[in-house]
């Protein structure tokens, strides 16, 4: 909910600590919606976003972005956050495509106007997610998240 530097500093913060001892076999996720998208330029709101992304992923954590596909396509400047994974929502029938060309890596559909398959679990209506990455194999391959680091090889190539 961060709308300043400041408070995005506090919140990162605070987010680090939630997630010490814990481990996650998915991306750690940045809700970008809400009144950030509202209240904040695309400069101001992109600005945050890397800034939170950075500072988690130099933690040692696989860090994402949440948001709906329109807000990924206006309210930032989404080709300056390559560098982390999208979680898109979009209630379309197709797998959503960014106008940067960004991958959409996983994307969540559903609720109400779910338009795929049915919307409902145990009778409630749900939104529904596919994902198209294995995130579990890469982040445990790559020590992140709470995993230990994979060790290196000690013998030699030929011996």
């Amino acid at each position: 909910h961060a709308l300043t530097m400041e408070a995005a500093k506090i919140e990162v913060n605070y987010w680090l600590n939630l997630m010490k001892g814990h481990k996650f076999e998915y991306p750690v996720f940045y809700d970008v919606e809400g009144d950030m998208v509202r209240r904040l330029t695309q400069k101001q709101l992109t600005e945050i976003v890397k800034y939170v992304c950075s500072t988690i992923e130099a933690a040692g954590y696989w860090v994402g972005i949440y948001s709906s596909s329109s807000a990924f396509n206006s309210e930032v400047i989404d080709s300056e956050l390559s560098a982390y994974s999208h979680w898109v929502a979009c209630w379309g029938r197709q797998k959503p495509t960014l106008r940067s060309k960004n991958e959409t890596q996983m994307w969540q559909f559903g609720g109400e106007t779910n338009l795929i398959k049915s919307n409902k679990i145990n009778g409630q209506t749900v939104d529904q997610d596919y994902a198209y990455v294995d995130y579990p194999k890469y982040i445990k391959q790559k020590g992140l998240n709470g995993y230990p680091k994979p060790k290196k090889s000690t013998t030699k190539k030929g011996v």
